[in-house]
């Protein structure tokens, strides 16, 4: 749930509606509107095997994991280009 303290309302407002507004515009190749965000993922791995599956049962698998470093991700959007694109930088493990 989001809390917008009450004296930032009016500004907060209007900067997300500056924002939104840019996707109003026609659209132009030579400056598409786009946005990026940059995440992080732990990798696991697992431990044991998954118990085998019987005729009519639904997959099962195993809580218990190893880890194994963190994968940063970054995703590039362009809504009106109709495109997307991820990158994964290096795995970093932990020292």
């Amino acid at each position: 749930m989001w809390c917008i303290p009450p004296r930032q309302d009016a500004a907060l407002v209007c900067a997300m509606k500056q924002v939104l507004s840019v996707y109003k515009h026609a659209f132009d190749p030579d400056y598409p509107a786009g946005c990026m965000v940059e995440t992080s993922v732990l990798c696991v791995k697992e431990v044991r095997p998954a118990p085998p599956d019987g005729p009519g049962q639904i997959e099962r698998y195993d809580v218990e994991y190893e880890r194994n470093g963190v994968a940063h991700l970054f995703r590039f959007y362009a809504p009106l280009k109709n495109r997307r694109r991820t990158d994964v930088a290096d795995n970093h493990a932990a020292a």
